[in-house]
């Protein structure tokens, strides 16, 4: 059986502060010099804690002979849903005008804050719908990067747990460093392949978006919580800050980029997120890619569920992958991936991506000579 260890470790500094990460990674029982590796990283809101990731990490473990290596990134916390909510003036006038007294005295107690959990009540007589701004309690030093510096918490990751497996006498596959990501997580994925183009032999791309929408537009969820409708809008502070456009954009990034790892595309042509004509046309001229527009007859009800967005069963993908194109996973007589310098010039910056001291690290270039 599989096992899995847990460790918390020093994360690449924000604003010179100091800042940690956790790093999961399940091993199989046996580790062999056939031992390869993947990197499995969270979508938009995923937790590494969730149990599906948990089971993914032990299951591919043993099934596939990886050390599977998963980990928080920058912001996370923040990526996933909130009860915390703030309403402007004019939103508290209108909640205060629908409800009857008897609701609007425990929303709204004397001295003390709004509280809208008996909005939630099943015992809520009527159907209320609502908006609501979320407060999301973002810092300078802590906040939902979207990008660069959420893709080398997860390069980090994998070169600890690599680390940690060569310093306990074991032999690992170089050849087989395997990235796995569902939206947000395979957007990182292309990141941390572009930024280090030695990193991977293969990744399992499962509707990646081509930049982060919410650097442009807030989030919007609508749930329903028994007689509540509720809508939820989150502002990210990234979308405010000064950030570079370019080091963001898949399509910028892999113009004319040398890749080399083989990578297995899989997009919804009813994703509506990501405009799937675009994305293609960004892939096509990338070498070593298999681009896989899900359109209805291709919905096999088994891996995938649907045309829209990264609407598929994780494990069952990953099954047929290996089923279908178990040939692409290693790539023979890679070099060391923990060892490259990679840079990107854009219009703002010349950037630098490295392995300083043996961790993975971004630099802005003023001098190349």
């Amino acid at each position: 059986m599989a096992e899995e260890q847990v460790f918390s470790c020093s994360a690449y500094p924000v604003n010179n502060s100091y800042r940690e990460q956790t790093v999961y990674f399940a091993y199989p029982e046996e580790i062999n010099r056939e031992t390869g590796m993947m990197l499995l990283i969270s979508g938009f809101g995923g937790n590494p804690e969730a149990n599906v990731y948990k089971k993914m990490r032990k299951l591919f473990a043993e099934e596939y002979n990886l050390v599977v290596v998963q980990s928080t990134y920058l912001g996370m916390e923040f990526m996933g849903d909130s009860n915390q909510a703030y309403l402007d003036n004019s939103q508290l006038a209108e909640l205060k005008r629908l409800l009857p007294d008897d609701i609007k005295n425990k929303v709204f107690p004397e001295n003390a804050k709004i509280d809208l959990t008996p909005l939630m009540d099943p015992a809520l007589p009527f159907t209320l719908t609502i908006t609501t701004h979320m407060q999301l309690n973002e810092t300078e030093d802590n906040f939902a990067e979207m990008g660069p510096l959420q893709a080398i918490d997860c390069v980090r990751a994998l070169q600890l747990a690599y680390e940690i497996i060569m310093d306990n006498g074991y032999e690992i596959n170089l050849d087989r460093v395997i990235a796995y990501g569902h939206s947000h997580g395979a957007y990182l994925a292309h990141l941390c392949n572009r930024f280090f183009p030695d990193l991977f032999s293969f990744i399992l791309d499962n509707g990646a978006w081509i930049s982060p929408v919410y650097l442009h537009s807030p989030r919007v969820l609508s749930q329903k919580i028994n007689n509540l409708w509720w809508q939820k809008i989150f502002s990210y502070r990234i979308a405010s800050q000064k950030y570079d456009p370019q080091l963001y954009d898949l399509g910028f990034l892999y113009n004319g980029f040398d890749n080399k790892a083989n990578i297995v595309i899989y997009q919804g042509v009813t994703d509506n997120l990501i405009k799937h004509e675009v994305k293609q046309r960004i892939f096509k001229p990338v070498r070593h890619v298999i681009f896989n527009m899900i359109t209805p007859d291709k919905v096999d009800g088994i891996a995938i569920k649907s045309t829209n967005h990264g609407d598929a069963d994780f494990v069952e993908l990953f099954h047929k992958e290996v089923r279908e194109n178990g040939d692409l996973l290693s790539i023979k007589g890679r070099k060391n991936p923990f060892d490259s310098v990679e840079y990107i010039k854009t219009k703002q910056n010349t950037y630098m991506f490295d392995f300083f001291n043996g961790s993975p690290r971004i630099e802005v270039v003023t001098n190349l000579n």
